[in-house]
Parts: structure tokens; C-alpha cells; sequence
């Protein structure tokens, strides 16, 4: 099936797949829901401690539902002239209230995919939560409310992490003054951080978010792939929710091609048949904290 919505996504599964509550689907090749399931067996009879609950730590993991830990660099360079290379950013580590995380990193040194990698998703343990809440000076985040470090007009590359707990948001512009020096620490070790997790996980199994436009000449000398879809691309202008599972299966597939060459070029690129134009399209992942533009709530957009 495919349903029209107002912004574009990347996925990764088998092709066995499950739906679960939330009307994500999930790998079967293990026991169970592989994202909710995994959480709740991980939080199964304990009783975390709230953000109000007086602990000596605020907990990432305090068993509410939603997100609680964002961490994420936006894009800042067009890579493509396409929503779905900016609307979640460049990377990602997201945490919800069971510990249930969710990475992606398009830096080819850190993920050999770059690009056309999937995201994933797993669940924290405990030690790595306190971890995490230690190296993002999560507790502090309540004080740090707005934004750190210079503006630079001119500048859109300037780096920016921005923070978020599902209440709180952070935004740390490099150099962050000096109200808040350790969100530049936070900064410079997300990459590593977002590596650690990243390979701790499996591929997310979900629906997709496809974006596709229609040129009106060949892009020269660049490959060109077969049309992964089973409805037409002359149907598909525009921004589309992917939830069938063979075409889910077939993006899947392809974008592990297009990761493994050498040179990957983003987006792909199919010949129309009827003139001498081309389709361009790109996709990902659909996260469950998303709103229907693609966008997650609280944390998108500049303050």
C-alpha cells in the first residue's frame, strides 16, 4: 500500500516481518516485537525512577512512554536538493522511556553505507544509560534551556547539536559559551557515541518514507538503477509512506546496492522510457516519534 503524506524517508529488514502496536513492523528472526518487546523485557518488574521522583540522577530510562534523549546534528550541507536529506539531520541517537534507541550516521568513516544506510534500533542496558546521561550532562539540561554559543550569519555549516527530553530543548552552536562548556564536550562526542550504538542494534523494519521528482533531462554521467516499485514512477511524484513489505523488501535491497559501490550517489536515478528525462528518488526510515511531515515534535526547526 501506498499512502500520500507531506514529507520523504530509509528501512531495513528481512523479509519475514511482524506488525507491531504501534503499526511498525519488525523482524520475526527473534523472539518477539524486536523494538517494544525487547524493551519491555529489559524494564520487565522494575520500577525506574521519574525525572520527579528525587533520584540522585535523572533517568533516560524512567519507564514513560515517548521520547526522552535526543541528541541530533541537523543537516547543514544540501547534498541533495530532496526533504529527505534534512528532515531528521545528519545523525541521530534517540531514547525513549523504556530505553529503546534508535541511531543513524551518514559519516562513511563511522558507516561504511554513508548515505544509504539504514537506521537501527535496540535497547540501552543500564550501565550504558548512566553512560549516556553522564556524557550529555543530561541532569543539566533543565538549566540550559535555549541556545549556546554564537550566531554566524553567513556561516550554514557552523556545527550544532541540538538536545531534547521530550520536554527540554538544547541547542549548543560550536564554540557553546561558557554557561554550558560541556555540551561542546557532548559536541565533539556524539560521532563516537551515535558508532557505539549504532553497532549494538539491528536495522529498523518499518515503513519508509519515499520522495521522488521528475527531471526534465538525464543527469550525465551518472548511473541509473531499475525501478524498485510495483506501482509506476509516473504515480509517485511528489512525497509517499513505502509500507508494503516487497516493496519495503526491494527498497531494502537496493539501497544495500547502492551503499556498497564505491562511489555512491544519492539520490538514485531511473531513465523515464518515454522521453529524455530521468526520475530522481531517496528514501528512509520512518521513526515512531515522527509527525506526519517527516518532523519530530519539539525538537525540529530552529528556536
Amino acid at each position: 500500500m501506498l499512502a500520500p503524506v507531506v514529507a520523504c524517508a530509509l528501512a531495513s529488514c528481512s523479509d519475514a516481518t511482524a506488525v507491531s502496536r504501534d503499526g511498525f513492523s519488525a523482524s520475526t528472526d527473534g523472539p518477539g516485537d524486536a523494538r517494544q518487546t525487547d524493551a519491555e523485557r529489559a524494564t520487565d518488574g522494575d520500577v525506574l525512577p521519574s525525572r520527579d521522583s528525587g533520584s540522585s540522577r535523572r533517568r533516560i530510562c524512567d519507564g514513560s512512554d515517548g521520547l526522552r534523549f535526543a541528541a541530533v546534528i541537523p543537516q547543514v550541507n544540501a547534498y541533495a536538493a530532496m526533504d529527505v536529506m534534512t528532515e531528521l539531520g545528519s545523525m541521530y541517537l534517540l531514547v525513549d522511556g523504556h530505553c529503546g534507541f534508535f541511531a543513524w550516521n551518514k559519516d562513511r568513516q563511522m558507516n561504511p553505507d554513508g548515505l544509504w544506510s539504514a537506521a537501527r534500533e535496540g535497547v540501552l542496558d543500564e550501565g550504558t544509560e548512566a553512560e549516556l546521561a553522564t556524557a550529555f550532562a543530561y541532569d543539566s539540561w533543565p538549566d540550559q534551556v535555549g541556545v549556546h554559543g554564537p550566531d554566524h550569519p553567513g556561516f550554514s555549516d557552523t556545527p550544532r547539536l541540538l538536545l531534547f527530553d521530550g520536554e527540554t530543548r538544547v541547542e549548543c552552536r560550536k564554540p557553546c559559551d561558557v554557561s554550558a562548556p560541556e555540551l561542546n564536550t557532548a559536541l565533539e562526542n556524539l560521532n563516537d557515541w551515535i558508532g557505539r550504538i549504532y553497532a549494538q542494534g539491528h536495522d529498523l523494519a518499518g515503513p519508509i518514507r519515499f520522495e521522488e521528482n521528475e527531471l526534465p533531462s538525464r543527469v550525465p554521467l551518472q548511473p541509473t538503477v531499475a525501478w524498485p516499485l510495483s506501482e509506476a514512477p509516473e504515480t509517485l511524484v511528489g512525497i509517499h509512506k513505502i509500507d508494503g513489505v516487497e516493496d519495503g523488501r526491494r527498497l531494502r535491497q537496493l539501497r544495500a546496492e547502492l551503499g556498497a559501490r564505491t562511489s555512491p550517489t544519492i539520490p538514485a536515478l531511473v531513465d523515464r522510457p518515454d522521453s529524455d528525462g530521468q526520475y530522481e528518488f531517496c528514501f528512509r526510515d520512518i521513526l515512531p516519534f515522527e509527525d506526519e511531515n517527516g518532523r519530530i515534535p519539539g525538537l525540529a526547526g530552529d528556536p
